[in-house]
Formats: C-alpha cells, structure tokens, sequence
C-alpha cells in the first residue's frame, strides 16, 4: 500500500492525531525507513490517543459555558485565607467529591474569588473527562421556566440531571417566586445523592430559608442543596482588583 493511500485512509476513518504524525515521518523519510513497525504503530496509535484526548477537554470546556479561564496556580494563599482553606481546597482539587457523587458549597461575601473558585474547579473536571455546567442559580431558573410543564422542559431536566458537575453561582442571592422555587427543587432532587453540584453563595444555609419563605417546598430545597456537602469558606474582603 503506498504512502497515499494510507494517508487516505487516515483522513476518511477520521485518525487526525495518527494522521499528523505520520505526515511528519512522510516528510522525513530515513527516519520512517528505520523505525521498527511496532514502534511506528504505538506511535501513531499514541498519538491519535493524545489527540482524541485534547478534542474531547476542547468541547467539554466549549459546552461549559465556564465564565473564567482560572489554573490552579492562578489562586492566592494568604494568611487571610488560612491554612485550613489551602488544605480543603487542595483535597477537592483531587476531584474525589465528583467521582462520590458528593455537592460542594462555597460560601464568602462578595468578590472574595468564590466564582473564581468553583470555574477552576469546573475546568479540572473538564480536563478529567467529566461533563460539566456552570450557571448563575437565576439564569438556569429563567432558562427552565421557559419550557416548565413541558416534554421539553424534561428533556431538559435529564440533560442536567446527568452531568457529572453542575455549578450554581450566586444562588439565595435573591428571593425566588414559588414557580422558580419549583424548578430549582426539581434541579436539585434530579441530581441529589447521584452527581455532583457545587453551590456558590454570599448566604449560609440558615439564610436560605428565610430567603426562600421558610415552606415545606424551600426546606426540601435547602436540605438538597445543603446536605451530602463539603464546605469551602472564603475569608477576608472583596479581591476584586486581582485574579482570584
């Protein structure tokens, strides 16, 4: 078979990694004669593994709708923030809540980097393989309730129910109508004790249910979204004048 035709080949069974590779080594012809067959195909197979890889970080991060480009290395530890920060956030770095199926709520008052926080924690688990979503809690509200009763708005309700990660920013912020208040509960409880969510709030707990109205429909919000938790606290005052 000539050269052509396996790169022919190549291009229709969509080999783009494999396919690269080989056009280096077409284009340095003494290096392909002396490489042994077998080390020729683990290396293309490599890097067409490699490059499958990387597409597939690509689109996860491209369907995130992530607000902010943040690396682990981006964030600040400072004696404002604590060792025990340092540690927590360390630990969840691993991702290990997401593999468990375990929520995360992050809690700081207003510009102390919480959103700065979960969006670097919803790029590693983009880069893991793990499907991911990031919303303000009132976008994803107003989005739903477009379609609420509908077969569409299920359709929508699986799709979010079987995410690996889902993160709510700026939830409790305001008070929501019993209507919104539906929809969040059923975000909640499709996910609950199966996929992960991460919670962002200015608010603890005991503020959410006054927020919500204190009904029998926000408890069952507030415990959904506040049991099954690691908690994140973020000390100290706005940063809103540096990265994080």
């Amino acid at each position: 078979m000539s050269v052509n035709s396996i790169l022919n080949l190549m291009r229709e069974l969509d080999l783009r990694g494999a396919l690269a590779a080989f056009e280096r080594f077409v284009s340095s012809p003494q290096e392909l004669d002396a490489m042994p067959a077998q080390l020729l195909l683990e290396t293309l197979l490599q890097n067409e593994v490699n490059n499958r890889l990387i597409r597939k970080q690509q689109n996860l991060l491209r369907m995130s709708h992530l607000p902010y480009v943040i690396s682990p290395s981006d964030i600040a530890y400072d004696s404002v923030r604590g060792d025990e920060f340092k540690a927590k956030l360390t630990s969840l770095m691993t991702l290990d809540f997401i593999k468990l199926g375990q929520n995360l709520t992050v809690f700081g008052s207003a510009g102390t980097g919480k959103s700065y926080i979960a969006a670097m924690l919803g790029r590693l688990a983009c880069m893991s393989g793990y499907t991911t979503l990031y919303y303000s809690a009132s976008e994803l509200i107003d989005n739903l309730q477009l379609s609420y009763g509908s077969p569409n708005y299920q359709s929508k309700l699986r799709t979010l129910a079987v995410k690996s990660l889902l993160i709510l920013d700026d939830f409790c912020l305001t008070e929501y109508t019993t209507a919104a208040q539906n929809v969040l509960f059923d975000v909640l409880n499709a996910r609950y004790g199966k996929k992960s969510t991460v919670i962002v709030s200015q608010k603890l707990p005991d503020a959410w249910l006054n927020i919500l109205g204190g009904t029998a429909l926000s408890e069952s919000i507030v415990e959904r979204a506040g049991n099954n938790n690691y908690t994140l606290i973020l000390k100290g005052e706005s940063r809103r004048s540096s990265l994080d």
